[in-house]
């Protein structure tokens, strides 16, 4: 262990840098870090489904479309142990998406794939839910 922190001490000062490296200390324990390493790890790509893909072909491809992404988010909040709700919708001019909402410490969060963290609303606008039309801001 000794060396290891030797080499790693010598590389730093030479001033050697690591490339290609990925982040991989995300907390997929928590809403956020779920967020972030979905929205880091798979691109979006649109094409029209209306199904979610399966979870090994979006993690394996790297690729998805929204729906695909927010089904990929709520397995993995599932997993963890946290409820979350897979929401299709309608913007108010006319897009379809969906997105992953869930309740932490009492407010609405929405985990969408065009937003780098989460936020209270979707697209900065009105968001309706195509099941049961309700508006959500």
């Amino acid at each position: 262990m000794q060396r290891l922190s030797i080499i790693l001490i010598m590389l730093f000062l030479s001033g050697c840098q690591f490339s290609g490296y990925r982040f991989v200390g995300y907390d997929l324990n928590t809403p956020e870090g779920v967020n972030q390493y979905v929205n880091d790890t798979i691109q979006y790509s649109y094409y029209h489904s209306k199904d979610p893909r399966p979870i090994e072909q979006i993690r394996e491809s790297g690729i998805g479309n929204c729906t695909d992404i927010a089904s990929y988010k709520q397995y993995l909040l599932t997993k963890a142990g946290i409820t979350s709700y897979f929401v299709k919708g309608v913007t108010i001019d006319n897009q379809l998406h969906a997105v992953v909402m869930v309740y932490e410490d009492g407010d609405r969060w929405f985990l969408d794939n065009r937003q780098p963290f989460m936020t209270r609303t979707v697209f900065k606008d009105r968001f309706y839910n195509v099941d049961t039309r309700e508006v959500m801001q």
